[in-house]
């Protein structure tokens, strides 16, 4: 037990510390609950999952700029990030969620590039064979933001 001095009058006695002393810099801190560790995990999955779709739509943007003039590039391009934009800004509206490949305006921006193509594919759109339309299946708000960004960042 440590005494310490008060006002003068009796010594104060203290039986224990009041906060345990901090680890030192070699002593191993414990990593906390098996939640804690699920929640590192998921956030591990989540990183490789956004460098596996960031790579998809960087190689589809370097294929499209092999397939196409360099006008045409720019129109695709900015057609891509108003589909994405569109979905992102009304989650709820299938007609964002659906894009119909035999549409001309479509096809002649778009759908005539296969690498264009792979961009949706990236961002969560699937081929929907019963229509001739691509549907976003993949309810996946990151993922829209991670391509959109690429492509508008691909404008520049």
């Amino acid at each position: 037990m440590e005494e310490e001095e008060t006002d003068g009058s009796e010594p104060m006695t203290v039986d224990a510390p009041l906060a345990a002393p901090a680890p030192g810099p070699s002593e191993q801190v414990p990593r906390g609950s098996d939640d804690a560790a699920a929640g590192g995990l998921e956030w591990q999955r989540a990183q490789e999952a956004a460098a596996e779709a960031s790579g998809r739509v960087q190689k589809a943007v370097a294929d499209l700029r092999q397939q196409a003039g360099p006008g045409e590039v720019t129109l695709t391009l900015k057609t891509l990030a108003t589909i994405l934009r569109n979905v992102m800004e009304h989650p709820a509206e299938a007609k964002y969620r659906r894009v119909r490949k035999t549409n001309a305006a479509f096809f002649e921006r778009v759908g005539r590039f296969q690498a264009a193509l792979e961009v949706l594919h990236a961002a969560g759109f699937r081929e929907d064979g019963a229509s001739d339309s691509m549907v976003l299946q993949r309810d996946d708000p990151g993922l829209l933001w991670l391509t959109c960004s690429f492509v508008e960042g691909s404008l520049a």
